[in-house]
């Protein structure tokens, strides 16, 4: 079957008659590949997006990012071929506007590329990779070469100045696509992604979960990874086929249907991690605890701080004392993790704003020094304390047991550590009791998908019992509303990106 190389001088031969001159080449060649621009940069959107950087400051936009792919798949897997199939043949000056706009592009999504690739090759360290080398690598690194030989075979083709050059450049590629077998390497990469090789006890995702003892940062930038060299070897495939003047529409289709069950499995990876925080959360409690000899101020400043970074969409409250001395402390919202001389004893509450916290603190403090240090006396008494919302409002509220995040209540004043400071505190003859109050975001949003109906084609989901919520949506729809059916990607997809523009030149030259 013919190259594309070679039907596109037989369309300038057909279009302007026996003889092509370089000028006319140029000319249409050159309006190919700026037609083929748009769709180019929209395609790399998609690359930018999985390995976009997250926004420290604000958990819940770390989270949604995380959870939510909202690019479109169409613009993603046929411009991108297309275009590049089209620079790679085409004769354009090496210093052309249009040209080193191309360059530009294409090298700031790989460096993209390749710093997550590095990110993945210092936790490569961390842990042991006996499965992944024996069973993941091998079509890991033929994508990854391919890669390599495309992002060569297009640089030395823009910069090929004949027909027979480019010619020679095409079945260089193709050939090694062939003879390295890379399209069967994609296939079964994005059947180790979802589930659907039966060879393994577990895929690809679920291992990084294990491995990485559901650490969602970890898990995420893994996920990115595989994204990306997912979306390396679809790509592959298309400009292979490209070349080859195969069906390339029924691949492109294929490739985003791929794409979007990788996508998917990628969000149900997460969310696994998220949900199920607590199974993980408790090895971790007991792995710092055991790892080494701490006074219980230092342990507790270690576990604080360890799990406000892996569980980071929570503030956690931590608390450590004397085993003997477990009958004089009670743990109200808190777990409690027994260790060997000492009981760790965990709470959180999501992280944010405590400015109704402080008001309560500021109007209801009164009411609390009244109430006696005892499990039962605090548990009745202190939801009959009343609060401002603002010093110059008329209303008061009673401070509800739904607001209050943990309460630590305690017979001894000394042999134990807090952190960190509770907002509200009273200390008794005998004892004291602690109480911590839950951010603004919960207080306010109880239920914060209660009402929420803009999901399109799908359900309000509330992560945990934070106030942040996600659409969930039903199969073959994604976005952040759950607004696109992946099936119009599928019918618009366009791989011969540029091909209407240039045949509109093509008949206007005629004409002339």
């Amino acid at each position: 079957m013919a190259s594309s190389a070679l039907l596109i001088l037989l369309l300038y031969a057909t279009s302007i008659g026996t003889t092509v001159s370089v000028k006319d080449m140029e000319y249409y060649t050159r309006e190919r590949v700026e037609k083929s621009i748009e769709s180019f940069e929209k395609s790399l959107e998609i690359v930018k997006i999985i390995v976009e950087g997250k926004d420290t400051s604000d958990w819940t936009s770390v989270l949604k990012k995380v959870l939510k792919f909202t690019a479109r798949y169409g613009p993603a897997f046929g411009g991108f071929a297309g275009a590049a199939v089209n620079f790679a043949l085409a004769f354009v000056g090496q210093d052309d506007p249009v040209l080193i706009e191309v360059k530009t592009q294409f090298a700031e999504v790989n460096r993209k590329l390749d710093s997550i690739t590095l990110q993945i090759n210092s936790l490569k360290t961390e842990v042991q990779w006996v499965t992944y080398a024996s069973v993941y690598s091998q079509d890991e690194l033929k994508i990854s070469n391919s890669w390599d030989m495309f992002k060569e075979f297009l640089s030395d083709s823009m910069a090929a100045k004949d027909e027979d050059k480019k010619r020679q450049l095409v079945e260089k590629f193709t050939q090694f696509y062939e003879n390295t077998a890379t399209e069967n390497s994609v296939t079964n990469f994005y059947k180790y992604l979802t589930g659907e090789q039966p060879s393994l006890t577990e895929n690809l995702l679920e291992l990084m979960v294990n491995k990485f003892s559901g650490e969602v940062e970890k898990v995420k930038t893994y996920s990115m990874y595989f994204r990306g060299l997912m979306w390396k070897g679809l790509q592959l495939n298309l400009i292979y086929y490209k070349l080859k003047d195969f069906n390339t529409e029924a691949k492109a289709q294929q490739s985003i249907i791929q794409f979007y069950n990788v996508t998917q499995a990628h969000t149900q990876t997460v969310l696994k991690c998220i949900e199920n925080f607590e199974q993980y959360m408790k090895n971790d409690v007991e792995v710092i605890g055991t790892s080494e000899s701490l006074e219980m101020t230092p342990l507790a400043t270690k576990v604080r701080e360890f799990l406000n970074k892996k569980y980071f969409w929570y503030d956690w409250i931590v608390a450590v004392y004397k085993k003997e001395d477990d009958s004089s402390h009670d743990m109200v919202r808190f777990t409690k993790f027994p260790l060997e001389k000492v009981i760790v004893a965990v709470s959180f509450s999501e992280k944010g704003n405590h400015l109704i916290g402080n008001t309560i603190k500021e109007y209801a403090s009164d009411c609390v020094k009244k109430i006696e240090c005892s499990k039962p006396e605090v548990l009745n008494k202190l939801p009959e304390c009343s609060y401002k919302y603002s010093r110059y409002g008329p209303s008061t509220y009673k401070l509800a047991m739904t607001q209050i995040a943990a309460i630590h209540i305690s017979t001894k004043k000394d042999g134990f550590s807090e952190t960190p400071d509770a907002l509200i505190r009273n200390d008794c003859y005998w004892g004291f009791f602690s109480v911590y109050v839950k951010s603004d975001n919960q207080i306010r949003q109880l239920d914060p998908c209660s009402g929420n109906t803009d999901c399109g084609n799908g359900q309000c989901k509330r992560i945990l019992d934070t106030s942040l919520t996600i659409c969930e949506c039903n199969e073959g729809f994604y976005g952040e509303k759950c607004e696109i059916n992946i099936q119009d990607d599928v019918m618009t997809v366009n791989v011969n990106v540029g091909e209407d523009a240039e045949a509109s030149q093509v008949a206007g030259g005629k004409d002339g």
